[in-house]
């Protein structure tokens, strides 16, 4: 029987296994020395839950809740913090993959009361609408240097 985690790493989902699998390995793969959890909310169509319903089951730390309805990412979250048992919780997208410091530098640094991230890289490199969507919500923490800064453009 697993120990209460003291970190839950909160995940929304819908459709994408294959997407969901590269951020759930990246989060496996963490070298952290506490206890975690993954909490994966998933809202996909019919056609997707087996898929999904394996990477819930390849491990015990895993808690896969299956929605029936499409939900928002904001509610999943909401849903899978309250049935989170971390006394942290770390969110983070289903096509996002995080490097391998990513929860300790989280939970180190929440003992110091500051809060920083470890490498996040775009999980859509492909897809040019994810690639804009991930510039748009992280530009505020990529390295660009003052020449790359448009001014034309809020937060690059």
């Amino acid at each position: 029987m697993q120990s209460v985690p003291e970190v839950s790493v909160v995940i929304p989902s819908y459709k994408r296994p294959e997407r969901l699998e590269l951020c759930v390995q990246s989060v496996r793969a963490q070298y952290f020395d506490n206890t975690f959890e993954i909490v994966i909310v998933d809202s996909s169509p019919k056609e997707d839950r087996k898929a999904i319903e394996d990477i819930g089951d390849s491990d015990e730390r895993i808690t896969l809740i299956s929605r029936a309805e499409q939900t928002y990412p904001g509610t999943a979250r909401n849903i899978g913090a309250e049935l989170a048992k971390g006394s942290v919780l770390a969110f983070l997208d289903a096509d996002c993959v995080v490097g391998t410091d990513w929860l300790k530098n989280i939970y180190e640094d929440l003992v110091k009361d500051t809060l920083l991230v470890g490498e996040l890289e775009n999980g859509t490199p492909k897809s040019p609408a994810g690639t804009a969507s991930f510039l748009v919500e992280f530009s505020h923490h990529l390295p660009f240097s003052d020449q790359q800064k448009n001014p034309s453009v809020p937060g690059i």
